[in-house]
């Protein structure tokens, strides 16, 4: 039986086939109305916010990889808070019943 990978959102819990499908997700239902969707907090700028919160929280970490642009990554440090948001990001596989 063939399996499927499963991305599932991390502040909803919506599941999507495919990744760009989940990032299009966090930007246009979770980004931003002057608050955090993870913590509530105010912030102007939720990139950043989310980037200052990486560290310590799992789902900033997949937040901060979601909403911002990969390629345009500047730092060391900021490369690999994406690649580790991009690892956490949760993949579930299951069987497709026929």
């Amino acid at each position: 039986m063939p399996y499927a990978e499963v991305y599932e959102c991390p502040l909803c819990g919506r599941r999507f086939e495919r990744l760009w499908a989940l990032k299009t997700h966090i930007n246009k239902k979770h980004r931003h109305n002057g608050k955090c969707p993870v913590c509530g907090r105010k912030c102007k700028d939720l990139s950043k916010h989310a980037w200052d919160r990486a560290d310590r929280c799992e789902k900033h970490k997949i937040l901060f990889a979601c909403i911002c642009r990969g390629w345009k990554l500047k730092s060391e440090y900021s490369k690999e808070l994406y690649a580790q948001g991009m690892e956490a990001v949760t993949i579930i596989a299951y069987v497709i019943a026929y």
